[in-house]
């Protein structure tokens, strides 16, 4: 059983922490998905017809008020994000004139020269060989050759271009900072307490609800007793204290979800330090006193907040990166209307993200208002629990961020009923093989074979794990459950049987633990028990891939008897469909794991080669 603590002890106004999370390393170790391409392919050169693209220019006056041009790394292509300059034809002193390429780029798609807008000397190159997003300055030129010594030192990394710096304000300590610092102090306990927050006791953990109090104040506390136990959105465990103490009271109530972090009860040190602490509440937050005058309140209202807005040149032109104007314009947004956070208020790539126009605001306040108000007829609203919540919002961001495909398969499993029947007759009562059994076997040695689908997409790798960890869904009346088979590829029927009864009896008893979860590296769902013929499942993050079932049904299928004449007959037939996160699993990829997966699944005595 996993046990959590997240203690913090404060004694005379000054807090230190006596406790841990234990297992907090675990939720260093979980993946999560990436929402952009950002990789680089190695392409091949080409050696004749290489297009030539133009690059965009930005003019700076900065560097001791130096006119100078800022050559921006384009987009070459449209699915391109980032670029490495391959080869340079310029060096630092040359002249170039307008058309004249520069360079040659590598991107997703080929490598490309490109050529220069303007004419002048070159005075710097970013020399950086790896991968540079589109916008990013690879160049300096300027007008004459005299000011290249004055960009010797120039520094892509840094922001010449920006403004001098302006000096911060002195924070100035007033009468009314004095009186809310003592304040504070007046409100601290002079006795030692411990406050217990709510801990992460899982990756994926946002907030927890207080399933109940296992202490009522005044009880006597010794390490390692639990103080409460807390449903999140895996399992209910305990938050067990880690040194001696009296229970003083609970800070929340239960079946109250707070997010992680919030103090949920307070524990005193010494017996007679209860009553002091009774009426102590860390969380909430102390009065302010108003003591400016009106006058100066005034000028605080009317003090208008400054927002940068896109730099614009003398003609009305916005200054934006090729990659913005591009995503602008995918979404229909005015370029002039967004507001650019960039060098000298250009508008960045960020800055189209985070952009939500007015009307959009406004219609979706209209959508919400319909959708309360057009409902009619008897109805009854459930609470969302953390398990339900968390499984939606892993597969919404699966389903917008993984490109999903679907192959599927029939599988001829006469023989593996048949082996089945014998070995589950053979067993004496001590085991039952299910067909699922078989399914995760011949899925994990089809990882073996085809060790690209047991892959995860990391944004600038794909990992590719050895082991196999295979998920497999279990549906309780609180939510969908994933829990692991560890090293499904080396264990046989018996113990994968055996782990997947232990797991879904846990899970539906909502008694997993993170470790029980977590690290899976393939999924299996299967509704074959409810008479599906087929359906295609989502991808659980951050895999590549998840296999769904079907049930068996009884087909027709043409084969040869033993004189080789055709004939027909009725065979059970298992359909299952694979989806695949097209980033790592390629279509003939995918195809040759379902190949293989037939091939274990139509001749079961291959698990033992």
């Amino acid at each position: 059983m996993l046990i959590a603590r997240n203690l913090k002890r404060r004694k005379l106004i000054k807090p230190h922490k006596i406790g841990s999370i234990a297992g907090h390393s675990m939720v260093n170790n979980i993946a999560s998905a990436n929402n952009g391409f950002c990789s680089v392919l190695k392409m091949v050169n080409v050696n004749c017809l290489t297009p030539t693209v133009p690059f965009r220019m930005v003019r700076f006056y900065s560097v001791d008020n130096t006119p100078h041009e800022s050559l921006e790394m384009p987009a070459l292509s449209s699915t391109m994000e980032t670029g490495v300059v391959k080869e340079w034809f310029k060096k630092v002193g040359d002249f170039v004139d307008v058309g004249e390429p520069v360079a040659s780029v590598e991107t997703d798609k080929a490598v490309m020269d490109f050529e220069s807008p303007a004419e002048g000397y070159v005075a710097k190159i970013n020399t950086s060989e790896s991968a540079m997003a589109i916008g990013s300055s690879i160049a300096i030129l300027v007008e004459n050759e005299s000011d290249i010594e004055k960009f010797k030192d120039y520094s892509f990394d840094g922001k010449q271009e920006s403004s001098p710096k302006k000096e911060e304000p002195k924070e100035v300590k007033s009468e009314e900072n004095e009186e809310e610092q003592e304040e504070a102090s007046s409100n601290e306990p002079s006795v030692p307490y411990v406050v217990v927050d709510l801990p992460a006791l899982s990756p994926t953990m946002e907030e927890g609800k207080v399933a109940q109090f296992l202490l009522k104040p005044g009880d006597k506390i010794n390490p390692e007793d639990s103080i409460a136990e807390i449903e999140t959105d895996k399992a209910v465990l305990p938050v067990t204290a880690t040194d001696e103490g009296y229970f003083v009271r609970a800070l929340i109530g239960e079946n109250e979800s707070v997010a992680i972090g919030t103090p949920i009860a307070i524990i005193a040190e010494n017996e007679e330090d209860i009553e002091a602490l009774k009426d102590f509440n860390p969380s909430a937050p102390k009065a302010k006193k108003s003591t400016s005058k009106p006058e100066q309140k005034a000028q605080k209202e009317d003090k208008p907040t400054t927002k940068s807005v896109a730099q614009k040149s003398s003609n009305g032109r916005v200054f934006a990166s090729p990659l913005a104007r591009k995503l602008a314009r995918e979404e229909g947004y005015d370029i002039s209307d967004i507001s650019g956070t960039g060098p000298n208020n250009r508008i960045i790539k960020a800055d189209i993200e985070e952009y939500v126009p007015e009307k959009e605001s406004k219609d979706e306040k209209k959508v919400q208002g319909v959708a309360k108000t057009d409902v009619v007829g008897d109805f009854e609203d459930i609470t969302v629990e953390n398990v339900r919540r968390v499984t939606a919002e892993r597969l919404t961001f699966s389903k917008q961020n993984i490109p999903h495909y679907y192959l599927t398969i029939d599988c001829n499993v006469d023989n593996l009923m048949k082996i089945r029947s014998q070995l589950n007759e053979q067993s004496n009562g001590e085991y039952k093989l299910s067909v699922n059994d078989f399914v995760v076997k011949a899925s994990a040695l089809a990882m073996k074979t085809v060790p690209t689908v047991n892959s995860e997409w990391r944004g600038d790798v794909i990992r590719r794990y050895n082991d196999v960890h295979i998920n497999v869904a279990v549906n309780t009346d609180r939510g969908l459950f994933t829990p692991v088979v560890r090293n499904a590829h080396t264990k046989g029927l018996v113990n994968i049987g055996e782990d997947v009864k232990l797991l879904a009896g846990k899970a539906k008893d909502y008694k997993l633990t993170p470790n029980e979860l977590e690290g899976g590296t393939f999924t299996v769902s299967n509704l074959g028990m409810f008479g599906i013929k087929s359906f295609s499942a989502v991808i659980n993050p951050p895999q590549s891939a998840i296999l769904a079932v079907s049930g068996i049904e009884e087909k027709p299928v043409l084969s040869k008897d033993q004189y080789g004449n055709n004939n027909w007959k009725l065979s059970k037939t298992l359909t299952v469909t694979l989806s695949c996160d097209h980033r790592v699993i390629d279509g003939a990829v995918g195809a040759q794991w379902l190949q293989k997966f037939k091939e274990l699944m139509e001749d079961p005595v291959k698990f033992i080669l």
